[in-house]
């Protein structure tokens, strides 16, 4: 999931290709990322073959909004704290 979230879109073959596992079983991880709702599959002509694209559904930006809050939270936190 993580190189999904890295290296968005990507397609299925080029993605087991680099992970070094066989296309059917990243294709049938990419389907139970795609029935919990995680990534989305987009069919696309690539050099007039047709390729299965995985789009993750903006995880990794909400983790990076999670952060920031968590992090404003904090320093909020820490300055309440601090008494002059």
């Amino acid at each position: 999931m993580e190189l999904v979230e890295r290296r968005e879109p990507v397609v299925i073959y080029q993605l087991a290709k680099d992970i070094g596992r066989p296309y059917r079983r990243v294709y049938d991880n990419v389907q139970k990322f795609v029935e919990k709702g995680l990534v989305e599959l987009k069919r696309v002509k690539i050099n007039n073959r047709d390729a299965l694209l995985v789009i993750s559904n903006d995880i990794y930006y909400q983790r990076l909004r999670r952060l920031d809050d968590m992090y404003a939270a904090y320093i909020e936190l820490s300055a309440r704290s601090v008494t002059i």
